[in-house]
């Protein structure tokens, strides 16, 4: 992880995402054994947020984190940057950004696909958030 990031950091990532095998060497070798001729095997992956640029949104907006090095080539759960205002689709100022709704809803699929990795690894690492709630 970079440093001034912590859990709770809010973080923009410039990078892909990558599918990688999940299953090791042994495990292919028995599988093959036990797999019957003709049957189709699926391959079980993993999917990674590989990170290029980390830019730290809580503290200093534009200051970039830096980029990750071969050893720390992954980063799992990073959050995207925020989403349009409400209402911003439905004003004067919004028609002009009607073309651009495919590309925003690339973004919040990828947003999703990053919370969807946060989950997974949180509930791996048996991870529990609790916030307080004010009235």
């Amino acid at each position: 992880m970079p440093e001034h990031v912590a859990v709770g950091s809010a973080v923009s990532v410039r990078g892909r995402l990558v599918l990688r095998p999940l299953r090791r060497r042994h495990q292919q070798q028995e599988d093959e054994e036990e797999q019957k001729p003709g049957e189709k095997e699926t391959p079980e992956v993993t999917l990674e947020l590989v990170a290029d640029v980390i830019r730290n949104l809580s503290g200093q907006p534009s200051a970039e984190i830096g980029s990750t090095t071969d050893a720390d080539h992954s980063l799992l759960g990073a959050m995207s940057a925020s989403r349009p205002k409400l209402g911003l689709l439905r004003s004067d100022r919004g028609l002009a950004w009607r073309h651009r709704v495919p590309e925003m809803a690339a973004l919040l699929r990828l947003r999703a696909a990053c919370k969807s990795i946060v989950h997974r690894v949180m509930q791996e690492r048996a991870y529990l958030e609790v916030r307080q709630l004010v009235n």
